[in-house]
């Protein structure tokens, strides 16, 4: 038996889904605890606005659990979709099951605009901790478009005293 506080590799606890709150909306969460109860799960999710609820597997969005493909998004449900190779929040106007359709207006950016739903995500992308201290956009590059220029952080360079 393990002693120490790591978690399994496959353990469902510290998974991020989404879970409904009253109105509808999907609230970002993480699952601190499962039970079962009459043979069905039910999950503990700790959600971003800091309340603790419980959800059976049915309710939740997320890996293991329903795909975004699967509910359909109320308005007012914040979003985050790739526009223009970077990963923007929007707030979705319009959801048409029908047509898998989501009309969303993207306040950052200022303007509105259709994707389809396997576009849209609940959840924002986590990127990866190597490529955080990485000032070069490489999708930018893929797309032929040049990097843009950088200012030199200080108003003098330092020389080495023997190169003088």
């Amino acid at each position: 038996m393990s002693t120490g506080k790591r978690l399994a590799k496959r353990s469902i606890l510290g998974t991020r889904v989404c879970a409904p709150k009253a109105e509808g909306v999907f609230v970002p969460g993480v699952i601190q605890a499962t039970r079962t109860d009459d043979h069905r799960s039910v999950y503990t999710v700790c959600l971003d606005d800091k309340t603790v609820c419980e959800y059976g597997q049915a309710d939740l969005v997320g890996p293991g659990f329903k795909s975004v493909m699967d509910v359909i998004l109320q308005r007012g449900q914040r979003v985050f979709v790739t526009h223009n190779g970077r990963e923007v929040k929007g707030v979705v106007c319009d959801h048409r099951p029908d047509t898998d359709e989501v009309e969303l207006s993207l306040p950052s950016v200022g303007l509105a605009l259709k994707k389809r739903l396997e576009e849209v995500r609940l959840i924002e992308s986590r990127k990866s901790a190597r490529l955080l201290d990485l000032d070069t956009d490489y999708s930018r590059l893929a797309d032929g478009q040049p990097e843009p220029r950088r200012r030199a952080s200080s108003l003098s360079i330092d020389v080495p005293y023997g190169q003088r």
